[in-house]
């Protein structure tokens, strides 16, 4: 007798309503794993912008801002590095669309003396307009920079305005 090599019909049905079930499932979830890395990525490149400024104002031995650009009322917008002579290091401009990066106390500058310390502490939450977690950034007196995640609806991501 001869075997057959194959699938029937049936066979690839049911595996076709699989595939579809789990892409059903898969789909929805991918969303927020693409929002998360946005965010992730926007904190990152900020935190990234904060090390280096701390690192040039020591090895300069001179006092650094990163600023709101553009005179933007807002970080969303994105930040640039100035020195104490008032020039430019470098511009970041942000070209996501829905990323909200938030100061917590209005801060609109942060200020690096020579030593690589800041003028006092700092706090942002960086999130998405369509995602329900975002990011908290707080900067020290010391410039370390910490960066943990919070929720936005549950009002997780309300941090204190402690400076000082």
């Amino acid at each position: 007798m001869k075997t057959q090599i194959g699938f029937t019909l049936i066979e690839l049905m049911v595996t076709m309503a699989i595939a579809m079930i789990l892409t059903m499932w898969a789909v929805p979830n991918m969303r927020n794993v693409l929002l998360n890395n946005r965010i992730t990525a926007k904190t990152n490149e900020f935190i990234r912008t904060i090390h280096y400024v701390k690192n040039e104002t020591i090895t300069r031995n001179n006092n650094g801002l990163v600023i709101q650009p553009f005179d933007s009322a807002t970080w969303n917008s994105g930040w640039k590095i100035v020195d104490s002579d008032d020039k430019d290091f470098k511009v970041f401009p942000s070209k996501e669309k829905g990323i909200v990066i938030k100061e917590v106390c209005d801060q609109n500058a942060i200020f690096f003396l020579s030593r690589g310390w800041t003028a006092s502490r700092y706090n942002f939450v960086v999130s998405h307009d369509e995602h329900s977690t975002g990011r908290i950034i707080a900067i020290a007196r010391t410039g370390r920079v910490k960066s943990e995640r919070c929720s936005v609806n549950s009002g997780g991501c309300n941090v204190p305005c402690n400076n000082d």
